[in-house]
């Protein structure tokens, strides 16, 4: 007979498995923050595609009783009825204030209206300065042969200094619409 699949069940395990080969890794409440939508530089946004950051705040997240992880939350919200896709990549970019930048790309396979992604970065939050989180979507379009663009950026301060262990990122939760 037919095997049937759940897709959520199965863009999370793609997620995951892709957050776990791809995770580039460099060693080394939210004071304040701004954020912008702009487009990054060299890749034209579209009204098609839109990311906004829901969140960007320090907390414990591994239970370490240090408040030294960060969480981030986002939000891709695509017009799927203006744009044929059944893929697209998420570059989230973690810059702390010493330079050392963390980047993690997911691949998503299907098509979604919004897409929610809550992400723990594990022991980062720990030089005093500005954080810069950024998220740029990428939605391949079938139906212009072209890929279209969502862009946000954030920046906040996490007050922690110290050594708290090595770098981790974890999907906290997923999320499609």
């Amino acid at each position: 007979m037919f095997q049937t699949f759940d897709i959520k069940n199965t863009r999370r395990m793609i997620l995951l498995a892709l957050l776990l080969a791809v995770l580039s890794l460099q060693p080394a409440g939210v004071a304040a923050y701004k954020s912008s939508n702009s487009s990054p530089a060299g890749a034209a946004t579209s009204s098609i595609v839109l990311v906004t950051i829901l969140t960007a705040q320090y907390c414990d997240i591994d239970s370490d009783l240090v408040d030294d992880d960060i969480l981030t939350t986002f939000r891709v919200t695509v017009n799927r009825y203006t744009c044929i896709f059944d893929q697209s990549y998420v570059y989230c970019i973690l810059r702390l204030p010493s330079g050392a930048t963390y980047l993690l790309i997911l691949k998503v396979i299907g098509q979604y209206s919004t897409m929610t992604i809550k992400l723990g970065w594990l022991n980062l939050a720990y030089i005093r300065g500005w954080y810069h989180f950024t998220v740029n979507a990428e939605i391949l379009d079938r139906l212009r042969g072209t890929s279209l663009w969502g862009y946000s950026e954030v920046l906040f301060d996490p007050p922690t200094e110290g050594s708290p262990g090595p770098p981790l990122v974890k999907i906290l939760s997923t999320s499609f619409g």
